[in-house]
C-alpha cells in the first residue's frame, strides 16, 4: 500500500496530475485497489478537504484511462461503480473560469516525508489555505507554499531537523501559508512559535488554519511584522519576554521600497 499512499499523499498536496505517481496497471486493475482509490481520494462523505473540481476531474480521468489501458478481459475486469458514478458527477459540476479558479484559496493538506531513522508510525499532515495560481496578490507572494518551505519542512521532519527546535521558542519570518510555523507546533514540540508577515490576509488564512490544524493557540501565535519596526504579538501568561532561540525562514523576499521606505 506504499504505492497508494504515496499517492494520496500527492493528491492532497495538489501535485500536477502529469506528476501523480500512479500504480502500474496489473495493480490499479484489481478491484480492491480502486476501491482504495475511491475511499481515500474521491469519496465526500469521508475525505477532506476535498481538492478542486478541476483538479479532481483531471487526476480521475487519468485513473480511468490506466484502468481501461490495463483491462485485459472484459468479462473479469472492469472499473467499479463508484469511480464512474464520481466521474459523471465531475462532468456535470459547473467548473469554475480559469480566472476564477486562479483567484480561489484551497486547502491543501501535506504530509510530511518519513525516514528510517524516525519512530513516527502515523501520518503527520498539515493543512494550509493558499492558490497555486495566485501569485501576487496585494503585494505579496505569501499564497502558496514555495519550494524552499516543503525543503525545510522535509529537514525539520528529520531527528536531527526536530532536535533543532523542541523545547525552543521559534519565529517564522515571512511565513506565508504558515506551513512551516503549523508544523513545528503541531509535531515538533516546540516551546512556542510567533508566525509573522507582513499581510493582514495572509495572517486571517493562517488563523484559520490553526483551526482546521486542531492546534493550540498558547503555542501558536501569529503577528503582523513589517521589518525594521518592532515586532508587536500577543504574549502569554507565562512571563514571555519576546526573546527566541531559532528563527526559521523560506523563499524570503524584501520588497526594499516598501519595508524601509521613509
Amino acid at each position: 500500500m506504499d504505492e497508494i499512499n504515496t499517492l494520496v499523499a500527492q493528491y492532497f498536496q495538489l501535485v500536477d496530475p502529469h506528476h501523480l505517481n500512479l500504480p502500474d496497471g496489473p495493480t490499479i486493475v484489481k478491484p480492491a485497489i480502486q476501491t482504495a482509490l475511491y475511499e481515500r481520494m474521491f469519496n465526500e462523505d469521508t475525505v477532506w478537504p476535498i481538492p478542486p473540481v478541476n483538479y479532481r476531474s483531471r487526476v480521475l480521468k487519468m485513473i480511468i484511462s490506466r484502468i481501461e489501458e490495463s483491462i485485459s478481459d472484459p468479462e473479469e475486469d472492469e472499473i467499479i461503480s463508484d469511480l464512474m458514478e464520481t466521474w459523471s458527477t465531475l462532468m456535470t459540476t459547473p467548473k469554475p473560469s480559469p480566472l476564477q479558479q486562479a483567484q480561489q484559496l484551497s486547502y491543501i493538506k501535506y504530509t510530511a516525508p518519513t525516514t528510517t531513522a524516525s519512530t513516527v508510525t502515523t501520518p503527520r499532515t498539515v493543512i494550509t489555505s493558499e492558490s497555486r495560481g495566485l501569485i501576487l496578490s496585494a503585494g505579496t507572494t505569501g499564497f502558496r507554499t514555495w519550494e524552499a518551505a516543503l525543503h525545510l519542512g522535509s529537514f525539520l521532519a528529520t531527528p536531527a531537523g526536530e532536535a533543532l527546535v523542541r523545547g525552543k521558542r521559534v519565529i517564522e519570518l515571512g511565513a506565508g501559508t504558515g506551513f512551516l510555523s503549523m508544523f513545528a507546533a503541531k509535531y515538533l514540540g516546540v516551546q512556542r512559535v510567533v508566525v509573522t508577515d507582513r499581510e493582514e490576509a495572509l495572517l486571517d488564512s493562517i488563523r484559520d488554519c490553526v483551526g482546521r490544524n486542531e492546534l493550540d493557540g498558547r503555542v501558536l501565535r501569529p503577528a503582523i511584522w513589517e521589518w525594521g519596526s518592532p515586532l508587536d504579538f500577543e504574549k502569554g501568561d507565562d512571563g514571555e519576554d519576546g526573546v527566541f532561540d531559532v528563527a526559521l525562514g523560506a523563499d524570503l523576499v524584501c520588497f526594499i521600497s516598501i519595508s524601509f521606505a521613509n
